[in-house]
């Protein structure tokens, strides 16, 4: 009886500190100056402790990854790689982590900060409740939330801005998709209290 409570003690506590797993499109412009919020790009993240982060080279070049001196874990490689490659990382230590490509650091660099497991489950409850149809779209697509929305911004796969506005309401919007090219965006979704999620959604 004891190992039967003892089993099922373990599987919840796996079940309320589930992790989750981010992607970083890593590239030349990989920076937060060239790249905002919500782009695959953007190389600033806040995950909690036991996250994982992965960085998949795209465009063109040899690139590595390599966190500055004082930053809280070190990782990375030190050997330049090209396309295709990937580099993955779990976090373990709460900090931050400002990493950058070596011999490109004034293009690629960004932070990775760490904070307690639990401490985004506001963040969780918006990202997996926000949803957007039809998908592919032709024309207006509707996105709607659990958590006010107050802008929303659509991203080429090139990751240029071809959109941007206001939430119409709330909980439910509208974007005028009609005028954009056929492919693959990402609508960058900012709730009322600065959380933000993305959508990928095919314009057909």
């Amino acid at each position: 009886m004891k190992k039967l409570l003892l089993i099922l003690f373990v599987f919840a506590a796996l079940q309320v500190s589930a992790q989750d797993t981010y992607t970083i499109m890593w590239g030349f412009g990989s920076n937060p100056t060239d790249q905002s919020p919500g782009d695959p790009q953007y190389p600033n993240l806040t995950v909690e402790v036991g996250d994982t982060v992965n960085w998949v080279w795209t465009g063109s070049g040899t690139h590595n990854i390599l966190t500055f001196d004082g930053s809280t874990e070190s990782f990375g490689f030190t050997q330049r790689v090209g396309m295709p490659n990937t580099f993955s990382y779990t976090f373990t230590l709460e900090g931050s982590n400002p990493y950058r490509c070596t011999p490109h650091a004034g293009s690629m660099n960004g932070t990775i900060t760490v904070v307690p497991d639990g401490t985004l489950s506001s963040q969780d409850v918006f990202r997996e409740n926000l949803s957007s149809f039809p998908n592919p779209v032709q024309d207006e697509l509707t996105i709607t939330s659990l958590v006010n929305m107050s802008s929303i911004e659509v991203y080429s796969i090139l990751g240029k801005k071809v959109l941007s506005q206001s939430a119409d309401s709330g909980t439910l919007t509208n974007i005028k998709m009609g005028n954009l090219q056929t492919g693959l965006y990402f609508v960058n979704v900012t709730a009322e209290n600065g959380e933000t999620s993305v959508l990928r959604v095919m314009k057909k």
